[in-house]
């Protein structure tokens, strides 16, 4: 039957990717959501990746109950939050944070949290670290949001004042 990882993210989006973003995550209900992207890097995620539409709308089975309170996908302005669990079986959540997070947003951060653990540990994921073998987080949802919801926003939404689209 396999275990469910969870995937929290809270990203700030590329102007340039913003109307995009939205269109791919208006249609929930298709099962290659992904598939429907212009740019070519995240149709190819929607085309070749199994389970792609789990990432962001996948249930959230076996995750700790207070996850089901940041569960779901919100864009508000461009800071895009999702909560979401899945069967990781072909190594998406790794495909989306390596691949598809950095073309979309100029700064994230992510926990996942493995189903078969039940004390409050999580790998981490954040912009730009390759190295991820001493990245954890050790706490729950709820602090990941309330450190990461309110990271300095208005400090990130000045970044992307200088975001120079290429």
């Amino acid at each position: 039957m396999g275990m469910y990882t969870g995937l929290s993210f809270v990203g700030v989006v590329k102007p340039d990717m913003l109307d995009e973003l939205k269109m791919i995550l208006d249609d929930s209900g298709v099962d290659r959501v992904w598939s429907k992207a212009v740019t070519p890097e995240l149709k190819k995620f929607g085309d070749e990746v199994g389970r792609q539409s789990f990432i962001p709308f996948g249930s959230m089975a076996y995750m700790p109950d207070e996850w089901d309170n940041h569960s779901g996908s919100h864009i508000d302005g461009h800071l895009w939050t999702f909560s979401c669990s899945l069967k990781n079986y072909e190594d998406e959540i790794s495909n989306f944070m390596t691949n598809i997070a950095p073309l979309v947003c100029i700064e994230y951060n992510a926990i996942e949290h493995y189903e078969e653990l039940e004390e409050d540990y999580n790998e981490l994921w954040i912009t730009g670290d390759i190295d991820r073998s001493s990245s954890t987080f050790n706490g729950t949802i709820g602090d990941f949001y309330d450190n990461n919801i309110n990271f300095d926003i208005e400090q990130k939404l000045k970044l992307l004042e200088n975001y120079v689209i290429e």
